[in-house]
């Protein structure tokens, strides 16, 4: 399935559209994907291991997003696409929306805070489509298109209280900042049905008929030169009678 990625700047005005996947290129595994960072120099060779009698890879997820996160992902927003899925960090999740770890805004104390300690909150939205012009009775094949939006807070936390350890009678509260993702797939997918477009057809066909009915209507009573218009339509003939009644000559 084709994808593609939308990248808008901080206002969520200016979008480019741009393909996952090039087309004509090859999706690399999941496997070969591992192998060759395994065999890069610059790749970590604990992030993948291989589980005894198994040819399945045992991949750590911290080890090994960490190992491609800061080396294949430098140019913001990238997309890797394997066969298992498209993979992407969160500076590319942060760059899609036009945000930045590193974004700082003043807070009202007057210090400077910064979206790396106090979080934030993106909607990555997932959209399938498969509706082109001018395809009627074969659909296409579906694609899909990532975008990103920055919720508008400012900062985002997980507030946690627990009882104090050492103090039976006291509580402490524990507040963690980071970065929440939500996850949403919406998407139409259309195909060609013969009941809908008889309907579709009928409803067409009727209004048809009112127009013409309403458009008639104003045109030979309402308008100011109705009697024009109606002599324009409607053409009369003389009295053919008239001959026929005359007697004949001698």
């Amino acid at each position: 399935m084709q994808g593609y990625f939308k990248h808008c700047d901080a206002d969520g005005e200016n979008c480019v559209e741009k393909p996952i996947l090039a087309p004509g290129q090859k999706r690399a595994s999941l496997l070969d994907f591992a192998t060759s960072r395994r065999n890069s120099s610059e790749a970590r060779p604990q992030s993948v291991k291989r589980r005894p009698g198994s040819e399945k890879l045992a991949v750590d997820p911290d080890d090994w997003s960490m190992s491609f996160a800061a080396e294949d992902l430098q140019k913001a927003p990238q997309i890797i696409s394997i066969e298992d899925g498209d993979v992407l960090s969160l500076e590319s999740i942060l760059a899609l929306a036009g945000k930045s770890l590193d974004e700082t805004w003043e807070a009202k104390d007057g210090g400077i805070r910064d979206i790396r300690t106090r979080g934030i909150a993106v909607v990555v939205n997932i959209e399938y489509q498969n509706l082109k012009r001018w395809t009627l009775f074969k659909p296409n094949d579906p694609w899909y298109t990532i975008s990103v939006k920055a919720m508008p807070a400012r900062e985002f936390k997980s507030s946690q209280v627990e009882e104090h350890r050492s103090k039976p009678n006291a509580r402490e509260m524990k507040l963690s900042y980071g970065t929440m993702v939500i996850i949403e797939q919406t998407g139409y997918l259309a195909f060609f049905n013969p009941i809908f477009a008889l309907m579709s057809l009928t409803s067409a066909m009727a209004l048809l008929a009112v127009s013409t009915t309403l458009t008639e209507l104003l045109m030979l009573s309402v308008l100011p030169r109705k009697e024009e218009y109606s002599g324009l339509k409607y053409l009369e003939s003389k009295d053919f009678n008239e001959a026929e009644e005359k007697p004949a000559k001698p």
